[in-house]
């Protein structure tokens, strides 16, 4: 056991955006995820918007191939974008241009 949390199923991140009021954000990383936190702390007073790594997410791969996409954070960002579309799920994604 690693002691790491549960990936979380899209399905199941769709039907919590479903039943809460909460504003969700999915991001490439930890980093970013601590950077839209820190700002949302400043500006989003009553707490209603979550912000979750890509990494927290149980995405497969070929899922996310099937879409054309690379089997990297991004890619995985864009395809649970691209598949909450498909659901009707309001959900936000950030996949940031890398420098370098």
């Amino acid at each position: 056991m690693t002691g790491a949390p549960p990936r979380l199923k899209l399905d199941e991140l769709f039907l919590e955006i479903r039943l809460t009021s909460r504003r969700h954000i999915i991001v490439e990383g930890p980093p970013d995820q601590r950077f839209l936190q820190a700002w949302l702390h400043d500006v989003d007073t009553k707490n209603t918007v979550a912000v979750t790594s890509v990494e927290m997410l149980d995405i497969a791969t070929d899922s996310v191939l099937a879409l054309g996409f690379g089997d990297g954070n991004r890619g995985r960002v864009v395809a649970a974008a691209a598949y909450a579309a498909a659901a009707a799920v309001d959900l936000r994604a950030v996949a940031d241009r890398d420098c370098g």
